[in-house]
């Protein structure tokens, strides 16, 4: 939801105020939570407004965290140079792992350190108010960045098309992708939310569909993996084991994501489905042998640095890296951010979203059934990206961003790249 709601507000308003107004919602609903009263420190009545509270905090979190991921990825990619764009984009994957890793290190730092009652009893608030000011230095940069050129030159585009007929000057928002039966700008402001439905799916309905099932394997991988690491630990290895094994394979899928990047980058490769072929083909035939060797020996820590810290996080970074990449530039800028957050939002909330909840009750028929429907998926990827390379070289899936970079942006884009490198910071 907040990939549609952020995504047309990006596309109708600006990348700039988009990031901006998810980093709000975030540092809002972030320290608000830590700003709860509860039953032990407020009494009953409370304790339960905190509890109504948190699930509105939550909610905020969950709309703004949805938006953002499409919101700071099109920015990259619209202001990255040439030389510079598959490393731009790649930085907001590992820069968000990287958080996620933080994270996880602060709680369990707080933890050690007071101890399990206080944790309980006060502690917990401590990692929802330490992220207080690196939130409000990132809202701060977001508030000085300039707007994406591209959505300019299209904003600036649709007002030339609309004056000679002598309509209404539309705000950037109200220009329509290619195609749309409102595209000369007449009738615009009466087509109703379900016109507007029905002129994308048809228009953009099987880029999509391409960007959807590209999207599969990467989303299942990212979370499979996780749930992977904490099964190794049900199946023998100790806690700190089964940390040291996910912490591995997190750092083994972005220096993956980053090696992908610079290649692409350094030696002119044309297509990012290249890439994803690569991953999910390597999903699809190694994923059933790897959970086959884990169940084989189980609690042993050098299987399950191999398998999971290291194949599986190689062939899960070639599934998710060009994915940022692919997604916005199969979009033309008028419908960039909703069109990511069609497809790679909805990807990671049903697939990737569900992966651990499927792979555990695969698990209690056959510990090798979770490995075989990683494989699957991987499969469905590697089939859709083929047929996307097929229709590429047909002409039927444009990549509307690279060709739409001029090399005299090059200097714009540097400056813009170190600016955004704010937004994501806090990703």
């Amino acid at each position: 939801i907040g990939g549609l709601v952020l995504g047309r507000l990006a596309d109708r308003f600006g990348r700039k105020l988009a990031v901006v107004v998810s980093m709000a919602g975030m540092l809002i609903a972030t320290a608000g939570q830590g700003c709860l009263p509860t039953r032990s420190c407020c009494g009953e009545g409370a304790g339960r407004f905190g509890t109504a509270l948190l699930f509105v905090f939550r909610a905020m979190q969950g709309l703004s965290a949805g938006g953002e991921v499409g919101c700071i990825a099109t920015y990259f990619a619209e202001t990255a140079p040439r030389g510079s764009l598959a490393r731009g984009l790649a930085s907001t994957v590992v820069c968000g792992m990287g958080g996620f890793v933080l994270a996880s290190g602060v709680v369990e730092l707080t933890l050690l350190t007071l101890g399990p009652d206080r944790m309980m009893l006060w502690a917990w608030r401590l990692p929802f108010l330490i992220s207080l000011p690196p939130a409000l230095v990132s809202l701060w940069g977001r508030r000085r960045l300039g707007e994406s050129t591209e959505f300019l030159e299209m904003a600036e585009q649709a007002q030339h098309t609309s004056e000679p007929e002598g309509t209404q000057r539309p705000r950037p928002a109200q220009s329509n992708p290619p195609g749309d039966a409102t595209a000369d700008g007449s009738g615009a402001k009466d087509a109703g939310k379900g016109q507007l439905a029905r002129a994308f799916w048809r228009d953009h309905g099987l880029t999509a569909a391409v960007g959807f099932g590209c999207s599969c394997a990467g989303a299942n991988a990212l979370y499979f993996g996780i749930w992977a690491a904490h099964r190794a630990v049900q199946g023998g290895l100790t806690e700190s084991q089964g940390l040291l094994v996910s912490m591995l394979t997190m750092a083994t899928l972005s220096g993956t994501i980053a090696a992908w990047a610079y290649v692409y980058d350094t030696y002119g490769a044309s297509d990012p489905l290249v890439g994803l072929i690569l991953g999910c083909t390597g999903l699809a035939v190694g994923s059933g042998p790897a959970f086959a060797a884990l169940a084989a020996w189980p609690g042993n820590m050098l299987v399950a640095v191999v398998f999971l810290s290291g194949f599986f996080g190689v062939v899960s970074g070639l599934a998710l890296g060009p994915l940022y990449l692919l997604i916005t530039e199969i979009f033309p800028t008028e419908i960039r951010v909703l069109g990511f957050g069609l497809t790679f939002n909805l990807a990671y909330s049903y697939v990737g979203g569900t992966a651990a909840l499927v792979a555990q009750a695969l698990d209690s028929y056959s510990p090798v059934a979770p490995g075989l429907y990683a494989a699957g998926v991987g499969a469905l990827s590697a089939a859709v990206a083929v047929l996307a390379r097929c229709l590429r070289a047909r002409g039927k899936l444009p990549s509307h961003l690279t060709s739409a970079k001029a090399p005299a942006e090059a200097g714009h884009g540097a400056n813009s790249v170190r600016s955004a490198v704010v937004c994501a910071g806090a990703v």
